[in-house]
């Protein structure tokens, strides 16, 4: 039967394949009384009550009945209890600590909104709610964007036209109609979309290109 030492200090050996009833796992052992999972730990050699069971060359609980040479290991006769030489948990933190280089803490150049959502840029969309529209709001993005009236606002990183060609005749109730609804709103809302913060630049953006 194939099992595995992990440390020499083990008085259990883990199991590789499942062990059906009546096998010998290890030599001179009890046959099992039951099947045992792969996984599973069986006596490498006779525990005591009482005695502390060993896996990985530590103390991982202690036997609440005698256990055989070969028996199955678990809770059944396997319970945990106070250890001796335990060790204090984080005794070495404070050396640790010392070895770990101070650094600053990373950051980005992005937008705090006021939802709690973050943009990496703040760009000026103008959306159209119909395809109508498309060729106005291109105009438009493209007249903003080259005509210098955006270098006042050096927060503002562009304007992009975000036009589509549905929304004319369509069933208002309709899925169709519903998406659309849900996409656009998506992109409105979106946290790399700048907020209305300067009246006078929204008003001169509403004007009618010439």
């Amino acid at each position: 039967m194939k099992h595995l030492v992990l440390n020499d200090q083990d008085n259990v050996v883990v199991l590789t394949e499942q062990a059906d009833t009546g096998a010998i796992v290890v030599p001179n052992g009890v046959p099992l009384v039951r099947s045992v999972l792969r996984g599973h730990k069986i006596g490498r050699q006779h525990i005591a009550k009482g005695d502390a069971i060993y896996k990985f060359g530590y103390v991982i609980g202690f036997a609440t009945q005698g256990i055989a040479l070969g028996e199955h290991v678990h809770s059944h006769n396997c319970a945990f209890g106070a250890h001796p030489h335990s060790a204090e948990h984080g005794q070495h933190l404070a050396s640790a600590q010392a070895a770990i280089p101070k650094v600053k803490p990373r950051t980005f150049d992005g937008y705090a909104r006021a939802d709690g959502q973050v943009g990496t840029r703040n760009m000026i969309a103008l959306i159209a709610t119909v395809n109508c529209s498309a060729t106005v709001i291109r105009k438009a993005a493209d007249i903003a964007a080259t005509s210098g009236m955006l270098d006042a606002y050096p927060n503002v990183d562009g304007i992009v036209a975000l036009a589509h060609g549905s929304g004319c005749g369509m069933d208002t109730s309709g899925r169709g109609a519903q998406v659309l609804e849900r996409v656009l709103w998506g992109y409105a809302t979106h946290p790399t979309s700048a907020r209305p913060s300067s009246p006078a630049l929204a008003a001169r953006l509403c004007k009618s290109p010439e």
